[in-house]
């Protein structure tokens, strides 16, 4: 071979060592310029008046900031967790440019848009897939360790050092999905309203009892755990829409709960029965109080306790899961039960009953032998005594 072909040979393989390398740079993730900046140094925070999340599906969740504090569209205006709302704007504005992955995809991401009050748009962020790192060379798969972003106005993909979960528009991310529940005091007297009976249990001397407890009855200790918790760590699936009337809502024939706490306030719950529309049940809570006694300063610590209970949970209408519905539903016969009786008292039965079935069985009777009463031997065949007496010499 002349040494002018292998000259064209090598230049050839220079060529095609070139090309794969810039294909494999063009899909490769590479270090960009921007790398360890802000993807948005201009944003203030402060300005932040509106947070709109438009899922893959095309719905949007708005996140609006008012007089009254954030609120959340989807659930009729309920309040939204500042803290939340603060940890994930301060997120976006700290968030910066990890490695740039060309030629990724980004087909129906999740968009992040940040407005100000006039509507005008601060930042805007599009969530494509997480990144998968391996754990290692033992096998054992790859966890969630960051996240590929566009920002708006730029064409390059990077991929930061956080997933972002929070940020894929799922409500309970914003939201404080638990009830406001009574604090400070212990439950001392229920009422419950069920389908046309009436319940009421009360407490003597820490234990729960029903009022008209027969004498052949006694309390299910089983059961009993779950009335002094009853309206501690309820958690609520959605809101109502207020448009809804009693009736769509289940109210009409559904159940009344009452308690009464050891301070004199009464909370008072609503529990819808069973609608068509939805598992969930409706579920309404209140508190009131009225003075039974004269310490102007203790009826003025419960009043303000109650204003500020109905100020966060009063006008809302929750709908929540069946299981916590039934902790509100109870009957007699779940908290009541048959007296078992002692031991001591069913000892003489038991032992009379053994003792019959344990006695040996008489072989039966023949017809001769049972016809006709056994004759007597000759020995004991005597005469009957004379009832004379003697006549005397």
């Amino acid at each position: 071979m002349t040494s002018k072909k292998l000259a064209m040979l090598a230049g050839a393989a220079v060529v095609l060592v070139g090309l794969a390398f810039l294909s494999g740079q063009r899909n490769a993730v590479k270090t960009p310029a921007a790398h360890g900046k802000k993807l948005f140094p201009q944003l203030d925070v402060s300005q932040v008046a509106t947070i709109e999340i438009t899922k893959p599906s095309g719905d949007t969740l708005t996140l609006t900031s008012s007089d009254a504090g954030w609120t959340v569209s989807a659930l009729h205006g309920y309040p939204a967790d500042l803290v939340k709302i603060r940890e994930n704007v301060l997120k976006l504005a700290e968030l910066k440019a990890g490695q740039e992955a060309p030629g990724r995809s980004m087909a129906n991401p999740t968009t992040i848009r940040l407005k100000d009050a006039a509507g005008k748009t601060l930042a805007e962020l599009a969530l494509g897939d997480q990144y998968m790192r391996k754990s290692g060379d033992m096998g054992f798969g790859s966890y969630p360790d960051g996240r590929y972003v566009t920002v708006e106005g730029r064409n390059a993909v990077y991929l930061v050092d956080d997933t972002l979960t929070s940020l894929d528009g799922d409500v309970t991310d914003w939201v404080d999905m638990q009830i406001p529940s009574p604090s400070g005091s212990t439950i001392q007297a229920i009422e419950i309203s069920n389908a046309g009976a009436d319940l009421a249990l009360v407490k003597t001397n820490g234990a729960w009892t029903v009022t008209d407890l027969g004498a052949d009855e006694e309390m299910d200790s089983g059961k009993l755990y779950s009335l002094d918790s009853a309206l501690s760590y309820l958690r609520f699936n959605g809101i109502a829409a207020p448009a809804l009337t009693d009736d769509a809502l289940g109210f009409a024939t559904g159940t009344v709960y009452r308690a009464v706490y050891a301070d004199g306030i009464t909370y008072t719950a609503h529990v819808g029965a069973p609608t068509t529309n939805s598992q969930d049940r409706a579920f309404r809570i209140a508190a009131s109080f009225a003075p039974t006694g004269t310490n102007a300063a203790e009826n003025a610590v419960a009043e303000t306790k109650v204003a500020e209970f109905n100020g966060k949970a009063g006008k809302w209408t929750y709908l929540v899961a069946p299981s916590t519905a039934q902790k509100f539903t109870l009957a007699r016969t779940d908290l009541v039960k048959p007296k078992t009786k002692p031991e001591t008292e069913a000892a003489p039965e038991a032992e009379l009953a053994k003792e019959a079935a344990e006695a040996p069985h008489a072989e039966p009777a023949t017809d001769e032998t049972s016809a006709a009463p056994a004759e007597a031997s000759p020995e004991t065949q005597a005469a009957p005594a004379s009832t004379e007496t003697a006549p005397q010499p």
